[in-house]
């Protein structure tokens, strides 16, 4: 799987249409967790972010884009550490369930499309469960029991599906 992924919706989305299914997904899914809004100097690139304290104390912006590439097609940058990449996925797949998209690698074309799943990876847990589907459990614990430690407050919740 390569670092940039397409969504491509079953009809014609204007930015404006992508904009509000991308807001209804962050109310329904995450409770207004975050910001989404398209960027000033960009109309068809739409941020999601959140501001979390960093371990420094400092406040840092997480966030991952989405771009509006042509009324059928939008594209995304995976998002990282691992817990953004559920949440990214999570996004892409509530999304897609909204307008009938289908998903492919745009870094590996490949790759079969797959259908959006949006209840797939319903906790933090399932995703790594299916991403590390061959190590030992244990080991799994340990990426999990790391990750929610380190992780901001704000976030995890919607890890564990809250």
């Amino acid at each position: 799987m390569g670092n940039i992924t397409g969504m491509y919706p079953d009809r014609d989305l204007t930015p404006e249409e992508v904009l509000a299914l991308f807001r209804e997904v962050n109310e329904a899914r995450f409770g207004g967790l975050f910001t989404v809004e398209p960027l000033a100097d960009h109309p068809t690139v739409i941020e999601f972010s959140i501001e979390v304290e960093g371990e420094t104390g400092r406040w840092d912006k997480c966030f991952f884009d989405f771009y509006v590439q042509e009324p059928r097609r939008i594209t995304s940058k995976w998002a990282h550490p691992t817990w953004a990449q559920f949440l990214y996925v999570i996004v892409k797949h509530e999304f897609g369930a909204r307008c009938g998209a289908i998903h492919n690698d745009e870094d590996d074309p490949a790759d079969e499309p797959w259908p959006s799943e949006p209840s797939k990876f319903t906790t933090f847990r399932a995703y790594l469960d299916s991403m590390y589907r061959f190590a030992d459990a244990s080991a799994v614990d340990g990426i999990y029991n790391a990750t929610m430690e380190g992780c901001p407050e704000p976030i995890r919740g919607a890890l564990e599906g809250r």
